[in-house]
């Protein structure tokens, strides 16, 4: 399943417009988080609320990014990255006009877009960026599927927290 879902991802990414990228891209990052957080909470209706769209305290993108940023799950440059995303898919999300990557609001945030170390990747003390692409898209989809492997990688490797069963009846 996660094979087929990132292909389709490199599909969105590759081969829709601007603005469908975006959307697709930031609600496919969102899901990473919260599969991530519900991988690490304690199994339980309470962490099932919690991460619910509907009503839970961690619905919002915005608030899953730094739950996984205080957990220890994701890297300080994870979470700035993360928020940028976030600033892009919301100015594409909330205006009536037509946004691309050419404008220069989006370019300036893809600018801020960093791309990792070859330590985050692979440990050790590697410190050389990866080979930067050029263009603002270019630079959004790079780093997002950089991140969105990295979020599923990492969710893969997390295990449920232990609940406590005694000290408190």
């Amino acid at each position: 399943m996660l094979s087929r879902q990132t292909r389709e991802l490199a599909e969105v990414i590759n081969d829709k417009p601007d603005m469908e990228c975006v959307l697709i891209v930031g609600s496919f990052l969102d899901q990473c988080l919260a599969s991530l957080l519900r991988r690490y909470f304690v199994k339980s209706e309470t962490a099932d609320n919690l991460l619910s769209f509907k009503k839970g305290n961690l619905r919002e993108f915005a608030s899953r990014i730094k739950m996984c940023y205080c957990l220890g799950l994701i890297t300080k440059g994870m979470l700035k990255n993360l928020e940028t995303i976030g600033e892009i898919r919301n100015l594409f999300g909330h205006t009536h006009l037509s946004l691309d990557f050419a404008n220069f609001d989006i370019e300036k945030l893809c600018n801020n877009l960093t791309y990792p170390k070859i330590h985050e990747i692979v440990g050790g003390d590697g410190n050389a960026p990866f080979a930067q692409v050029h263009g603002s898209r270019n630079r959004f989809a790079t780093i997002s599927f950089m991140l969105a492997g990295r979020l599923l990688l990492t969710g893969l490797a997390t295990t449920h927290r232990e609940r406590l069963e005694q000290g408190w009846e």
